[in-house]
């Protein structure tokens, strides 16, 4: 910022040289003439001094009358006057520097003005601001202290994570951070373009997978195909995503494929005790699927569609055993009940969407372990573990105290906003699977 200033500074006064140049040129011409025509004037003042004494001789000889040695004196003087102009001299000297100070200002004032109309002077002002202001920022979007980030800090944090690429080079979280903030502002371009930077860098990123698809649903035109591609990826590291299987469930359903749907929502409702309120929702939707399946004309199935069907029950059974799997517990877990505090009952949000993580104590900003549902009720259990990695080198396993954070979103961002609830545990000892109880007490 400083090289810039004086930058302009340096222009400025160069551009003050060039104006204030011809003006001295011109006090010097000046000068050099006001003493050549002062040379000039005392010859001119012997010669009027010559010419009188001439006349004084003439009328000592009688050759001219007194009134006509009067009038040729007043003659004299007057032809003497016209030829001394020494006020004229001066008045150009000081219309000079009149005009260099006016022309010199003029420039200063003509050159800072324009800067401010098209110097882009408030952008380089918020950029250099977005780049103080980026650790507080990701410190409220990412460990959720202080006041939610309003749309105008969304973008200033935005800024400051591209400031932080370019000058850091490649960095998954802020790039992955970079397509969530660009979702949450509505440019779902720019937010495809840095999830597709994420996933180059880590390609089984579950999170940046499921924020992409969700895009990729989203957008006018839907493109299944890269939907499906991708939940699959999800699905190969986390086999019981109920995200993932609940948006394969639909696309299938979306594209009349009903029997793929009602094998992705069966394998929801085994992953569910009866308790749960969307177990209800779930199994309503696979009644719907039975009938709309029975009303299908029957159609021998060719060697391609047998082979589909054949790969898709092999990978509902692996994510049902994996599921069975899961629940008789893991290394470093941590079984979470969460609870909603009796005066916070009418506060819930609808359509909500809750989410679980851990946050190491001493460690990095990043959640070690999430767990997002969009169905849910209280009081629940939810289970984190190192399965619920957002990336696979940041996991429980690697920190020994964490705290568990419960959020119900108003919407499908993690990132907390206005009319949100969320509770938070003590501090918390990851080894020996823990249980602990988080209340959710809190209207942000």
């Amino acid at each position: 910022m400083m090289s810039l200033w004086f930058t302009l500074v340096l222009l400025a006064l160069l551009g003050a040289i060039f104006v204030v140049i011809p003006f001295i040129r011109k006090s010097d011409k000046a000068a050099t003439d006001l003493t050549q025509s002062s040379g000039e004037n005392a010859q001119r003042i012997d010669i009027y001094h010559q010419r009188l004494a001439e006349l004084d001789d003439d009328v000592q000889l009688s050759k001219i009358s007194l009134e006509d040695f009067s009038s040729a004196v007043i003659e004299l003087k007057k032809g003497l006057l016209n030829e001394l102009s020494p006020e004229k001299k001066l008045n150009v000297k000081g219309n000079n520097l009149t005009l260099l100070l006016a022309g010199s200002l003029f420039l200063l004032s003509f050159t800072a003005i324009f800067y401010y109309a098209t110097g882009n002077y408030s952008q380089l002002n918020q950029w250099q601001k977005a780049q103080v202001a980026l650790p507080e920022l990701g410190k409220r979007a990412m460990m959720q202290q202080g006041e939610p980030l309003t749309a105008n800090e969304l973008q200033q944090f935005a800024l400051g994570l591209r400031t932080k690429i370019a000058k850091q080079g490649e960095d998954e979280m802020a790039w992955m951070l970079l397509g969530q903030v660009n979702m949450s502002l509505g440019d779902y371009k720019s937010a495809m373009q840095a999830f597709d930077k994420t996933l180059s860098l880590n390609s089984r990123n579950v999170t940046v997978l499921l924020n992409y698809t969700q895009l990729l649903l989203m957008s006018g035109e839907p493109d299944y195909n890269q939907a499906g591609t991708m939940l699959s990826t999800i699905l190969s590291v986390e086999p019981s995503n109920f995200d993932a299987i609940s948006l394969l469930g639909l696309i299938a359903y979306e594209r009349g494929d009903f029997l793929e749907a009602k094998a992705a929502f069966d394998m929801l409702l085994s992953s569910m005790s009866k308790d749960d309120e969307r177990y209800a929702m779930i199994k309503f939707r696979v009644k719907e699927l039975v009938g709309k399946i029975s009303s299908l004309p029957a159609k021998p199935l060719n060697n391609h569609a047998m082979a589909t069907n054949i790969q898709s029950n092999s990978s509902v059974e692996a994510s049902l055993y994996k599921i069975e799997q899961n629940s008789t517990g893991h290394d470093n877990a941590i079984k979470v009940k969460i609870e909603l505090a009796d005066h916070l009952v009418d506060k819930t949000p609808n359509n909500a969407t809750l989410f679980v993580f851990a946050k190491a104590v001493a460690g990095p900003k990043m959640p070690l372990a999430v767990v997002k549902q969009s169905q849910f009720s209280f009081p629940l259990e939810i289970t984190l573990s190192e399965k619920n990695a957002m990336v696979a080198e940041l996991s429980l396993a690697q920190f020994e105290q964490v705290i568990i954070t419960v959020r119900v979103s108003v919407d499908e961002n993690v990132m907390s906003a206005a009319g949100e609830l969320q509770g938070k545990s003590d501090t918390i000892e990851v080894k020996n699977s823990p249980e602990v109880t988080v209340v959710v007490d809190q209207l942000l």
